[in-house]
């Protein structure tokens, strides 16, 4: 069994990434539809 110090900072790791991937899906959606205007 892990210790709770190294599962708590798994969780929180796990929560940034989490966090990470959100905002960089929605940077993607938000900017494809101008890149796609750009190019039309």
């Amino acid at each position: 069994m892990p210790d709770n110090a190294s599962v708590v900072h798994e969780t929180e790791l796990n929560a940034k990434e989490e966090m990470i991937t959100k905002l960089q899906r929605s940077e993607t959606a938000g900017v494809e539809p101008v890149i796609n205007k750009i190019i039309s």
